[in-house]
């Protein structure tokens, strides 16, 4: 449950059915603090511009965080090698798609003539996230 369905469950002061699941004789005290914080939420919401306020808040942080998450996606290099011989630098990272699987991403960096350090060259690495990134965007439900 992400913050924005949370606070939708929220808001209302109801709590939601995910906290139900705690045991009310070994986990009393905590079932109590979210049920505090749970009460403290109508309060604090007292009109619907309010309520709109939060929402919008909730989803440009949302936004925030998945771009976030997509520059710190890992990037990798490797060098692949042409049927004349040639060698060549490979930008490659994984991710997993939403129906589960996992999405290889892939970007030509250039010539090894063109990168002397390889697979190390801070170069190669510098062009290759822009590329990546670029073709990620759709997994992280960017524009």
């Amino acid at each position: 449950m992400d913050s924005i369905d949370l606070f939708s469950s929220v808001h209302t002061g109801t709590m939601p059915a995910i906290f139900n699941q705690l045991d009310y004789k070994l986990e009393f005290e905590d079932k109590d603090r979210i049920e505090a914080l749970v009460s403290v939420f109508p309060t604090l919401i007292k009109s619907k511009e309010d309520l709109h306020l939060v929402f919008e808040v909730l989803s440009n942080l949302h936004t925030l965080e998945q771009y976030q998450r997509w520059i710190d996606h890992p990037i990798y290099l490797n060098e692949f090698n042409d049927k004349y011989g040639n060698v060549y630098i490979q930008a490659r990272t994984s991710i997993k798609g939403t129906d589960g699987k996992t999405k290889w991403v892939s970007a030509y960096i250039g010539s090894l003539n063109d990168y002397p350090k390889g697979t190390s060259d801070p170069l190669a690495l510098e062009k290759a996230k822009p590329l990546i990134r670029q073709r990620l965007k759709k997994y992280f439900g960017l524009k």
